[in-house]
């Protein structure tokens, strides 16, 4: 059985939508890529590369795939669909009902769970309701969306309604990242790791959403004014609490406390009416398992709290919440509503991209006329001299095994430093990084040890949630202002290779733990191909970059 999903390019009117990709089920193996990191494009939208990429990958063709999946955003859904550049039948062809659907097939079936809560919460999905105006988003769309899986069906339970004058948690979330002069909603991360450093007095009077206990239903106070936004957060302070904030933001401009302040505000009420709605959905189903989906889904620190503050007893967000992950749900949609499939896909860990061979790793380097590289006959002895240049201070890039799915670079395109010694982290974004300083970084903790270092008792393989750490004195530049940290744990079984490097750390120092951020630059994908990963290394002030069994220096400084 042969099954590819993707997410499309563009709605029927023309509007471009970002996070393309396509997943391939090849029986019972899953392949993933997304179009970005094919394209080299942050953000790229449609899959026409990435579905050559896969093809000539798994040497497939076209004609081999029994069913094709797609879904889109901010339209009403279609039947059938023309593929452009390929010659596909009509009757390979579906499409998926709803856009948070698709979301909810991506995390509850790439969950253990035989019954969980499914919550999809982001931006805006499909239209519900087509009122015939000419923007999409004067209709009715999905916002906030929850589900119940139980085996292998998903059945809807129900949707917190968003009228047209009115905006979701995710567009409210959207609208204040516009706000503090982060210009599109792929920013969320950065109001979340600023919002640590917010007055939690300043707009404690501030109510952002309602919450009715009886219905359970979420009403958010802020207008839609989807493209005057910053608007419209000034007529929220100005008309319900006489309050004439700072002006917007411009991407240029310092980041005064004032921008600090609203966003402690939108996270701390987007944690706080999510943790009510969860309580309320665990009251009604009796279930205590929790799948998350939708971009909402990558805020690790409501993530962390719904766990610690409610009734749920496992919870599990699929590594791509985004809509990168549309790809992954319209597979599963395929292969369990269309073509009945009764076997649960194994989905074992996110090393879902592409690996490659040692000659095609030795023919990238040999390019490259300035830089050095040795061969090691084994992971052991390269983990032993990446720990030890590790702990004498180098910044290190790790490109090995197959490229993780997501946003998350989880030791396979990472670049490594020593979390023990707090000016690593200004030195990384100094000499590579370039990051605004209130931006952390995240560890990478050998399982058995996460609970010593960390408060989180549950298992974070995708860095989706986020802890207190308990010696913020031992790993410095890993602990963030509010002594919080996005977590990953990691498995022998899940990386091996990985846990053995930060195992070799921790033999030659007695910490567990490695600073880990992705192997990307200026604003560019985290890195694919050999060649993506040594155009990196030559053309950044990266000491050194273990890739494969290689280890490649450069010979004089560039």
């Amino acid at each position: 059985m042969k099954i590819i999903g993707a997410n499309l390019g563009e709605t029927e009117n023309g509007m471009i939508l970002n996070d393309g990709g396509i997943c391939l089920l090849n029986n019972e193996k899953i392949v993933i890529t997304s179009e970005e990191r094919i394209t080299r494009k942050k953000y790229a939208g449609g899959f026409n590369k990435s579905l050559k990429r896969i093809l000539d990958s798994e040497k497939i063709k076209i004609e081999d795939i029994d069913l094709f999946v797609f879904s889109s955003c901010c339209e009403l859904p279609r039947k059938h669909i023309n593929i452009e550049n390929y010659d596909i039948p009509n009757e390979k062809i579906v499409y998926i009902p709803s856009h948070h659907l698709s979301h909810a097939y991506s995390t509850y079936f790439s969950s253990k769970f035989d019954e969980a809560i499914i919550m999809v919460i982001d931006n805006e999905g499909n239209i519900i309701k087509d009122l015939g105006e000419r923007k999409f988003y004067d209709n009715e769309l999905e916002h906030m969306t929850y589900y119940i899986g139980k085996k292998n069906k998903i059945e809807f339970l129900e949707r917190d309604e968003v009228l047209p004058n009115q905006i979701g948690i995710g567009d409210a979330y959207r609208y204040f990242t516009h706000y503090i002069g982060f210009p599109s909603y792929v920013y969320a991360g950065k109001t979340m790791g600023l919002a640590p450093y917010g007055d939690k007095e300043k707009y404690n009077n501030v109510k952002i959403f309602d919450f009715d206990d009886a219905s359970g239903k979420i009403t958010c106070r802020i207008e839609n004014m989807y493209e005057n936004c910053n608007d419209a957060i000034k007529k929220f302070f100005r008309n319900n609490y006489n309050i004439d904030i700072i002006s917007p933001r411009t991407p240029i401009d310092d980041i005064k406390q004032e921008y600090a302040d609203l966003a402690y505000l939108i996270q701390k009420e987007l944690e706080e009416v999510l943790i009510k709605k969860v309580k309320y959905l665990v009251k009604k189903t009796g279930i205590k398992k929790l799948c998350i989906a939708g971009g909402v889904g990558l805020n690790s620190v409501a993530n962390a709290r719904i766990l610690k503050e409610t009734e749920i007893e496992d919870i599990f967000i699929v590594p791509a919440a985004g809509d990168t992950g549309q790809c992954l749900g319209n597979m599963y949609y395929g292969y369990y509503d269309i073509l009945k499939g009764t076997k649960r896909i194994p989905f074992d860990s996110a090393y879902l991209g592409f690996s490659y061979t040692d000659t095609e790793i030795e023919e990238e380097i040999k390019k490259y006329k300035d830089i050095k590289y040795t061969k090691y006959k084994n992971f052991n002895e390269l983990n032993k001299r990446v720990a030890k240049d590790i702990v004498g201070g180098k910044i290190i890039a790790r490109f090995d095994g197959r490229s993780e799915f997501g946003p998350r670079a989880l030791g396979n395109r990472s670049i490594l430093m020593d979390p023990r010694k707090p000016e690593n982290k200004d030195i990384l974004n100094k000499r590579v990084k370039f990051r605004e300083s209130f931006r952390p970084f995240a560890p990478s903790v050998l399982s058995e040890y996460s609970t010593e270092y960390f408060d989180l008792e549950q298992e974070s393989p995708y860095m989706l949630l986020v802890g207190k750490v308990k010696k913020p004195n031992i790993i410095p530049a890993v602990t963030h202002v509010d002594t919080s940290a996005r977590i990953q744990t990691v498995k022998k079984e899940d990386n091996l290779n990985y846990y053995d490097l930060i195992n070799e750390f921790y033999m030659l120092t007695g910490v567990p733990v490695l600073l880990n951020t992705s192997f990307n630059i200026n604003g560019e994908p985290i890195v694919e191909t050999p060649g993506d990963a040594l155009n990196s290394f030559a053309t950044t002030n990266i000491d050194e970059l273990a890739i494969g069994l290689y280890l490649v220096e450069k010979k004089v400084n560039l």
